[in-house]
């Protein structure tokens, strides 16, 4: 487990939410993704990005919104160290209560974090929440999948 004490200033408390988003040359996508993550209504969250080596201007893009918001952890690693070691360098850098990860080519509606800390909030025998997803195809931006989940309330009349 990190030390709290690194990460959060004196007299902070750590985060309710940390989002990992470990990235490998995301220069296409990676500004609508952050967008989307700094402009949630749930605010009390850190974000930590792991670049493995980029070569394109992921390191660019990421440190200045790192510069611009708080929140962002930016972390450009040494040398690619392979998708696993990514992914796990941001769990293990996490200090909130929850965590959430978050792809480079992702987008999130406005309250898709709220929600998934009221339910968790809510209910404290949940230990994952999922939201309805659409997959859209990079090339055409259309939706090539669509994943509806059932409600909570479908859920408990199942158990």
């Amino acid at each position: 487990m990190p030390d709290l004490k690194s990460h959060c200033p004196v007299n902070t408390k750590p985060p309710k939410v940390s989002i990992g988003m470990p990235v490998y040359n995301g220069e296409k996508f990676i500004c609508k993704a952050l967008d989307s993550l700094l402009s949630q209504t749930f605010s009390d969250f850190e974000l930590i990005i792991s670049d493995n080596a980029s070569t394109d201007t992921t390191e660019d893009i990421c440190r200045e919104y790192a510069a611009g918001d708080s929140r962002i952890r930016y972390v450009r690693q040494k040398k690619n160290q392979g998708p696993l070691a990514n992914f796990q360098y941001v769990l293990d850098e996490a200090i909130g209560e929850y965590f959430m990860w978050a792809a480079a080519d992702d987008s999130w509606e406005q309250v898709c974090v709220e929600r998934w800390v009221y339910w968790l909030d809510e209910d404290r025998d949940a230990v994952l929440v999922f939201s309805n997803m659409k997959i859209f195809s990079h090339q055409s931006g259309d939706v090539v999948k669509s994943y509806v989940c059932p409600s909570i309330a479908d859920s408990k009349r199942t158990r």
